[in-house]
């Protein structure tokens, strides 16, 4: 790969702006990944041949690779995505993980393959960077994925094809796509729509789609659509054999723990005895995740005594229970001291419900406890670095958190109850003016020397608790301590956090949480929230000022002091709460001039073209619009323009839209479509797909301006009316979205 132009850059350059949002740590050899799991020579010979095989064969095609949890899927497209890379096949990857927020979403796919795209080549790095140029909106996580497909995907690897034209079959590898589904299953068969379109299309060099996934019901029915299944192949990791590799495996861990623990005591080997080498091949039964368990546990400490143990443990399994990693997890956890045991297992349960993972040092900070000596026995199933390393603790797979959650019955509502707190509690104590010191409120963050340092000085379990206290409230219930602490930090800490989500670098993403987080409180029940009003008031106020001033606050953080509160209105509850700051925190004060309230103008939205009819979506979070040349798509919380279509210039004098929430409908033809024959399109914008649906009425003589359509809220079905030019035959068709059938139709007299 090239690697980018080096020099200092401006906050506002694209590219240094995308290496922002990406998630590098689902770039499968990253630092976040470590200790990378690579297949051990010798073991899934026959798997990787196939897929080595598959990816050569010059096909067009989406490779999903489908096995259990704990059967090897992430080693195998970790060797994978290693030797592509080593023949110049690799065009990118990203492996999923509950553990990380990035890679639990699908969000930040395309983000992250549009920054590993750009690395390849200055040409393709320039395509990206002007796509950012020209639509910023395109780093917002509202965008359609479609756009961001369009312009920051298709757009630089067209570029690439004629540099890549020596070596046409190129791959992308996704390991692990069900643990980004934690926004929801539903969004599960957009994407992988989303991803089949880049083999289908003849223009682009991208032969091979990899993905590695859990055989989840959603999953396979998404790969039995039209759209995917003519160029899928399946491979299910079942099939091939791994008891053997599993038990090379151990073999090659066992001589690791024998050469660094116990050769140096003269203890004789061979080690383990044969007859518990035996015992623990057979009960791992070909699969990896148990053995890897196995040989953790073993190697912690005592490597003979937890051997014993271990060996004991498992000769009380029943054949049942062979390969059964919950098995194994419950006999460790049993084996920790009882006191222990209850602590450890109460911060465990919180570590895995972590919106990201954080290092002791940050635990101890969000917890308000030391927890490192409660975590150490539990070594076996997490990663604990030491007290002041910054490495997270992290599970070491994701069949943990499930175990936790479905046989230790773990109340996920409560867990995300003590989150939330947690985070309250630490922005409470944390969060102050000024809390990097930058002192000056004239200076540009760009101006401040020291900025970057200054800004890495807010301690992580601080920023955890700004970004992520929504997310956790929105887990829980709403009980008299989530609300009490609620608006308490309104009251308090508020001004302060809207600052520190300037010196991050997230003020975007703060007025996203006000705005979400005013909605939930207002649907909370008032009876025993006697401050329900104020609370709602506040996170109101909270948005429309970061939304007002953004401008300002984004670029020099103290301005939320020095501009914004002074210009807030008069009657607004946030100039209210903190109007002693008036008196010590800002130069200026304002008596005269000021509007009452927040005014009804939130948003200028520049169309660039005439705006011909609009339709706002029935929770007034979207406004769709059909101009001159295109139908346009803005989130009205923030004016990002989430999605466009081009547009036919035969539908000039189309006059009618609708948005029901997730699809648009309209009368019309796309780019593209030459044909005369009356069409009525629906759109779905999250993902670009687009349904049309052609009427009974002939091609001629249609009055365009009198055609109207009807979409309910379900999206099942849409109609349609049209006139013909003299008016005699008004029809009206109604037609079923998934299968473009005609349901019915009236023919008006």
């Amino acid at each position: 790969m090239e690697s980018s132009s080096k020099g200092p850059r401006s906050a506002h350059d694209p590219w240094l702006r995308l290496s922002q949002e990406c998630a590098h740590g689902a770039i499968y050899d990253s630092n976040e990944r470590q200790p990378h799991s690579q297949c051990l020579e010798g073991t899934r010979v026959d798997l990787l041949q196939h897929l080595k095989d598959l990816v050569d064969d010059g096909r067009r095609k989406v490779v999903w690779v489908s096995g259990e949890s704990g059967s090897g899927k992430s080693t195998v497209a970790h060797t994978l995505a290693d030797g592509l890379r080593a023949e110049g096949k690799l065009v990118g990857t990203f492996f999923f993980s509950r553990k990380h927020t990035k890679r639990s979403t699908f969000n930040y796919v395309l983000l992250t393959l549009a920054y590993q795209i750009g690395l390849h080549h200055p040409i393709a790095r320039e395509t990206i960077v002007k796509a950012i140029s020209d639509d910023p909106a395109l780093l917002s996580p509202d965008k359609s994925r479609h756009d961001l497909l369009v312009k920051l995907i298709m757009e630089p690897m067209r570029e690439l094809a004629i540099i890549w034209k020596d070596t046409p079959d190129m791959s992308i590898v996704f390991d692990a796509l069900d643990e980004g589904a934690n926004s929801g299953t539903d969004l599960i068969r957009p994407f992988i729509l989303l991803l089949a379109r880049l083999v289908k299309d003849a223009s682009l060099p991208v032969l091979n789609i990899i993905i590695t996934s859990r055989p989840w019901p959603e999953i396979r029915a998404v790969m039995g659509n039209p759209n995917v299944s003519p160029v899928l192949e399946t491979v299910l990791v079942e099939r091939f054999d791994s008891h053997e590799d599993v038990v090379r495996f151990l073999r090659h861990s066992f001589d690791h723990v024998y050469d660094t623990c116990l050769r140096a005591f003269s203890i004789p080997g061979p080690w383990p005895p044969e007859v518990d080498f035996q015992i623990l091949s057979e009960q791992a039964h070909g699969r990896f995740i148990f053995a890897a368990t196995v040989i953790r546990f073993i190697g912690q400490d005592e490597p003979q005594s937890r051997l014993r143990l271990i060996c004991s443990m498992l000769r009380r399994n029943t054949s049942q229970d062979m390969g059964d990693v919950h098995h194994l997890y419950s006999s460790i956890i049993d084996e920790v001291d009882p006191l222990t045991r209850a602590k450890g297992m109460k911060y465990l349960s919180l570590i895995i419900n972590l919106a990201e993972p954080l290092a002791i040092s940050d635990l101890d900070q969000l917890f308000g406890d030391h927890v490192h000596s409660y975590l150490i026995p539990f070594s076996a199933l997490i990663s604990v670095p030491p007290p002041g390393s910054p490495g997270p603790v992290e599970v070491f797979h994701s069949s943990l958190r499930d175990f936790l959650q479905q046989k230790e019955h773990d109340d996920v509502t409560a867990i995300h109850n003590r989150l939330a707190l947690s985070c309250f509690q630490t922005m409470r104590a944390l969060l102050k003016r000024d809390i990097c010191g930058l002192n000056d409120p004239s200076l540009l963050h760009d101006e401040i020397p020291d900025f970057a340092q200054k800004r890495d000085s807010i301690p992580r379990a601080l920023r955890y608790a700004c970004l992520y206290w929504l997310h956790h409230v929105q887990l829980t219930q709403p009980t008299n301590e989530i609300q009490g602490h609620l608006f308490d930090f309104l009251r308090h800490c508020v001004l302060f956090s809207i600052e520190a989500y300037a010196v991050i670098g997230e003020l975007r993403r703060g007025i996203t949480i006000f705005y979400e987080a005013r909605g939930l409180v207002a649907d909370w029940p008032g009876g025993s929230f006697a401050q329900k009003d104020d609370t709602v008031a506040l996170l109101h106020d909270s948005w429309r000022l970061t939304l007002t001033f953004f401008d300002a606050i984004s670029i020099s953080a103290l301005h939320v002091y020095e501009s914004a509160l002074p210009f807030s209105p008069k009657n607004s509850k946030i100039r209210q709460v903190y109007s002693h700051y008036f008196e010590t925190e800002t130069a200026f004060i304002f008596e005269e001039g000021l509007d009452d309230e927040w005014g009804c103008f939130m948003h200028k939205i520049n169309t660039e073209t005439w705006s011909l009819k609009v339709a706002m979506s029935p929770d007034t979070s979207q406004i769709a619009a059909i101009t001159e040349d295109s139908v346009r798509v803005w989130n009205t919380a923030t004016g990002v323009l989430v999605a466009s279509l081009p547009f036919s210039t035969s539908n000039l004098g189309i006059r009618d839209i609708m948005h029901n929430g997730s699809l648009v409908a309209f009368p019309g033809h796309v780019l593209g479509d030459t044909s005369d024959t009356p069409v009525c399109l629906v759109w779905r914008p999250s993902d670009g797909e687009v349904f049309s649906f052609c009427t009974n009425r002939p091609p001629t003589g249609l009055l365009k301006d009198r055609t109207r359509i009807a979409l309910p809220s379900n999206g099942d079905t849409v109609a349609c009316f049209s006139v013909d030019k003299d008016g005699l035959f008004p029809l009206i068709e109604v037609f079923e979205v998934a299968t473009k059938e005609l349901l019915s139709y009236i023919q008006l007299h």
